[in-house]
């Protein structure tokens, strides 16, 4: 499991989001789900996944942007001049990865 986890992190994450084949600009849902998958790893191997703990870092700090005034999470973004800017919908299918990404043990980061 490490191998292909490592594998899609290192293919697919650009420090701002996944970039993958159906890439249009960047899907919030996307980076709960790669903070999913990196609390999966760290359940599974702690030292493989505190190697990409700068990368879940910036997972979080992009999630941090993403929330609606409402409570809700935007199911894009954009950057501008490094600023991340959310755009689209509030929906409960985005929102919902989110609550489970951050529920998941562990729920604070420690390196």
């Amino acid at each position: 499991m490490t191998n292909v986890s490592a594998t899609t992190m290192k293919d697919f994450w650009d420090g701002r989001g996944m970039v993958d084949e159906a890439f249009h600009g960047y899907s919030s849902y996307k980076v709960a789900l790669g903070i999913t998958a990196w609390k999966y790893m760290y359940n599974y191997d702690r030292s493989f996944a505190m190697g990409f703990l700068k990368d879940v870092e910036s997972m979080y700090s992009i999630a941090s942007h993403l929330q609606s005034p409402d409570g809700g999470f935007y199911t894009c973004y954009t950057y501008e001049d490094e600023i991340v800017i959310p755009y689209g919908n509030v929906n409960t299918e985005t929102t919902s990865l989110f609550v489970i990404a951050f529920q998941m043990y562990p729920q604070e980061l420690k390196s």
